[in-house]
C-alpha cells in the first residue's frame, strides 16, 4: 500500500459498483490475481471496466475468459508455442514472472534436533501441499531413498490423514517409517528459517512447488524439478534459471532421480 499513489479498499463493495469505479477511475490496465481460486472476484472483469485487462500470478494456467486479454508469465512457463492453449494473448516478462522481496528477513537455521532431525542424515524434503504427491511421486522418492542409504525424507503434516497415508503408501515402496520425518505448519520466518536445516528439496511434478520453491531458494536450499509441459510445472524450472541453477531442471524424471542420488551422496557438490 505504501508504494501506491492511491489504494482503494473495495471489500464491502459490489462487482457492478466495483466495476463502475474502475472505470469512472479511468483505468487504463487491470490485472486479476486469483482466477479461478477461492474469494476470486475476477467475474467484475466481465463488465470490461478497463480497455485492457489481464490475468497474472495467482492461477497458473489460462482462464479461459473472453474478457481477460492477456495472460502475464515468462519464457519458461508460458513459452510462445503453448499460445495455442491459452485463450488470451500471451505476455511473457524477462527472468522469472514470480516477484520475490530481496529484503525480507532470513532468520538463522535451528539446531536439527529441535525440528526432531537426525543431525548426520542428508535430509531431502518436500513441503508441498499433499495434493501434489502422486502415487508416481512416491515410487520415484522411495527408489531415490533406496539409492541413497543416509538420506531421509521430510514432509510436511498438512493434516493426520494425510500423514498415515503418507506413511503406509511409503511403507509399501521399502521406505521405513524411522527414514521419514514431518514437520507441522509454521509461522512463515519460522518456515524459512527450518527450511535451512535441510540439504536438497525434491520438487513435485506434474505440479510444482510455486511459493514453496521461492522459500526454499531464499533459506539457501537447492531444489531438483522436472520440467513439465504446462505452467504449474514449469514454475520452479522458470526460478532456478532466474538465479543461475539451471542445472538442478531435468528434463525427465529418470533424470531426476539420478540426480537426486548424485547430490544425496555427494556432501562437497551438494554443499556448493
Amino acid at each position: 500500500r505504501a508504494a501506491c499513489e492511491h489504494f482503494v479498499d473495495v471489500r464491502s463493495v459490489g462487482n457492478c459498483a466495483v466495476a463502475n469505479r474502475i472505470r469512472e477511475d479511468g483505468i487504463d490496465i487491470l490485472i486479476d490475481l486469483k482466477g479461478h481460486t477461492r474469494d476470486s472476484r475476477m467475474e467484475l472483469m466481465a463488465y470490461r471496466p478497463a480497455p485492457v485487462q489481464a490475468a497474472y500470478l495467482g492461477y497458473p494456467a489460462t482462464t479461459g475468459a473472453p474478457f481477460i486479454d492477456y495472460m502475464i508469465g515468462d519464457r519458461v512457463t508460458m513459452p510462445l508455442e503453448h499460445a495455442a492453449h491459452y485463450t488470451e494473448q500471451i505476455a511473457q516478462l524477462e527472468g522469472c514472472y514470480q516477484p520475490n522481496d530481496a529484503a525480507r528477513p532470513l532468520p538463522p537455521c535451528p539446531p536439527r534436533a529441535s525440528l526432531g532431525l537426525p543431525h548426520d542424515a542428508v535430509v531431502l524434503c518436500c513441503f508441498n501441499q499433499t495434493y501434489k504427491l502422486s502415487p508416481h511421486m512416491l515410487d520415484l522418492w522411495a527408489r531415490i531413498l533406496a539409492g541413497a542409504p543416509r538420506a531421509v525424507l521430510w514432509l510436511l503434516t498438512w493434516n493426520p490423514h494425510a500423514r498415515e497415508n503418507l506413511l503406509r503408501e511409503l511403507a509399501a515402496r521399502g521406505v521405513a517409517a524411522g527414514r521419514v520425518f514431518f514437520g507441522n505448519k509454521l509461522d512463515l520466518p519460522s518456515h524459512i528459517a527450518r527450511l535451512r536445516a535441510a540439504d536438497l528439496f525434491l520438487d513435485t511434478w506434474p505440479c510444482n512447488a510455486h511459493t514453496t520453491a521461492s522459500d526454499a531458494l531464499w533459506a539457501g536450499l537447492p531444489l531438483i524439478t522436472c520440467r513439465g509441459t504446462a505452467f504449474p510445472g514449469r514454475v520452479a524450472a522458470s526460478l532456478l534459471g532466474a538465479i543461475g541453477l539451471g542445472e538442478l531442471v531435468r528434463e525427465d524424471l529418470a533424470a531426476y532421480e539420478e540426480l537426486a542420488v548424485a547430490l544425496a551422496q555427494d556432501a562437497s557438490r551438494l554443499g556448493e
